[in-house]
């Protein structure tokens, strides 16, 4: 793994790497990005990362989590044990080389945070990870991505998969979402607050979401 820089400067590359590593707090810790509300990445002057504030960063670079079980905690200190962290943001398929490439942060001032980025092979091709706030009692339609991250609680989803099935799902916390995880293996991961749901063959064709809250807009991640 190479570190290119930390999160108090602006980095510049001439290739696009395939993941990137930000070092957050301890992984038996909840910290996660405290204090680091901003990620923005452009190739060739066009933005592919446009990402704000620690919780949606958070799902974000967690939607690829492979990591399983719970960080054992000495039950003395009163801390409860947590899953551990494996934050990674894939950015392409693969590294792409004679490409212009920025990386600018926002973080509250005294924090730093080294980043690294790394390759297990060539690309050609760059993702673009962005967000689409869902108002109050409102729906809309997603297409055409690798992985959506939804919010937990008071929402539903309709996913129509392309051989024209479609089932609609509560997203309770994703214990009804999760079955899609038992038949598929890698279309569902279940994040701390949020749902990931994977599209990498496209064999999904859209997934509709809805928020339920009366309330409260709601955060969609994209990735494309």
């Amino acid at each position: 793994m190479a570190k290119i820089g930390t999160t108090s400067q602006v980095i510049t590359q001439n290739a696009l790497e395939q993941y990137l590593v930000i070092n957050t707090a301890s992984a038996t810790t909840d910290a996660g990005f405290s204090g680091l509300t901003g990620v923005n990445i452009s190739v060739n002057g066009t933005e592919i990362v446009s990402l704000t504030t620690e919780q949606i960063l958070e799902r974000a670079f967690s939607v690829s989590n492979q990591v399983g079980g719970k960080v054992n905690v000495d039950s003395t200190s009163g801390v409860a044990g947590v899953l551990p962290k494996q934050l990674v943001l894939p950015l392409a398929d693969g590294k792409i080389e004679g490409v212009n490439v920025n990386y600018s942060f926002t973080v509250a001032t005294g924090t730093e945070f080294n980043v690294y980025a790394n390759s297990e092979n060539l690309g050609s091709e760059n993702f673009f990870w962005s967000t689409s706030t869902i108002n109050s009692l409102s729906n809309n339609v997603f297409q055409d991505f690798r992985s959506l991250v939804v919010p937990q609680a008071d929402g539903e989803a309709i996913i129509n998969w392309v051989n024209g099935f479609s089932s609609k799902f509560t997203l309770d916390a994703g214990k009804e979402l999760v079955s899609l995880a038992s038949g598929y293996m890698s279309q569902v991961n279940i994040l701390e607050d949020s749902i990931g749901i994977y599209n990498p063959d496209g064999a999904i064709a859209s997934v509709q979401y809805f928020n339920n809250s009366t309330s409260a807009a709601q955060t969609v991640i994209l990735n494309r």
